[in-house]
């Protein structure tokens, strides 16, 4: 049976060589001389980056267009953004906001918007005020969206244990007449 592990005597004298990985300083020079005479891209703005009035143009684009985004199928939702994008850029030369960048902006404000709504709807007039004034696009939103307010499970429930409890009082009020009857 063949041994295949070296002897000791062999694994002395066979020395490895381990490989150099070039340095930072190596790749650093290279680099500099080969970028010489090229300007750097100007970095992309950030989300935080957005003005009022920049957001202002896209909900307006977006909120023309609300109604026939909700029910559209997804390759209608993509058409429609392309829509809203091109209208938020011919409005907004200046912008070099991105489609995604676009959209992720409109999903963040309208979540924002759905929790100020929640959280107004808890306060009353005076913390309905606070809101409005706290974030500047509530009004758009609320114009848009409609003053529509999400339903409450619990309440749900509630209705539909009072509607049953009732409906089988009554059946058995009428059976027991009914019975009483015969």
């Amino acid at each position: 049976m063949p041994n295949f592990f070296a002897p000791q005597q062999i694994r002395q004298q066979v020395k490895f060589s381990t490989p150099t990985i070039p340095t930072a300083q190596h790749d650093s020079s290279r680099r500099k001389s080969s970028s010489k005479g090229k300007e750097k891209p100007k970095p992309k703005p950030k989300a935080a980056d957005w003005s009022v009035a920049e957001t202002k143009q896209l909900l307006h684009a977006w909120a023309s267009r609300f109604e026939r985004l909700k029910g559209a199928s997804n390759k209608t939702r993509t058409a429609i953004w392309n829509e809203i994008y091109e209208n938020f850029r011919s409005s907004w030369d200046e912008s070099e906001r991105t489609l995604p960048q676009v959209k992720k902006r409109q999903q963040n404000l309208e979540y924002e918007f759905k929790q100020l709504k929640v959280k107004a709807s808890k306060t009353g007039e005076e913390g309905l005020n606070k809101i409005k004034e706290g974030f500047p696009y509530y009004s758009i939103f609320d114009q848009t969206m409609g003053y529509r307010d999400s339903a409450d499970p619990a309440k749900i429930f509630c209705f539909c244990f009072c509607f049953l409890t009732f409906y089988f009082i009554l059946l058995f009020y009428a059976q027991h007449i009914y019975t009483k009857n015969i």
